[in-house]
């Protein structure tokens, strides 16, 4: 087999072996090195986004942009679900699947995952079993 170079391959057995070894060695190099300039270039994206978003400043119409729960205050929850949605790191989508989980692993209702959740997550799933 060749090594992409037409008629060029490794003619010896030693030749095959080094071959064998650097070929993928070679090829996984190759794919760090994209791996990381592609990082370097989302990190200096999103860098870029988060600066733009902090020098716009707070506004009376950002602020109620912010506020999803309509209650005329910004909470830390409601502050870092709207920035990362501007930023593009996570889609609203994304996030209404979280909650749906989130609900579903609450099973006490209590707006917390306790320890009492997961024993009743177990019973529940031995009733089903059984039934």
């Amino acid at each position: 087999s060749t090594i992409g170079l037409g008629d060029l391959s490794p003619q010896t057995k030693g030749g095959r072996i080094m071959a064998i070894i650097l070929i993928p060695t070679l090829v996984a190099a190759a794919g760090e090195v994209l791996a990381g300039i592609g990082l370097t270039l989302v990190e200096r994206r999103q860098k870029k986004i988060y600066q733009e978003q902090f020098s716009k400043g707070l506004s009376e119409s950002y602020i109620r942009a912010m506020d999803s729960n309509n209650d005329g205050k910004v909470s830390r929850e409601e502050y870092v679900l709207f920035m990362l949605q501007e930023m593009g790191m996570v889609s609203i989508h994304e996030i209404e699947e979280l909650w749906k989980q989130f609900e579903r692993l609450d099973v006490t209702k209590s707006g917390y995952i306790e320890t009492e959740d997961l024993i009743l997550m177990k019973q529940l799933r031995n009733q089903d079993v059984t039934c």
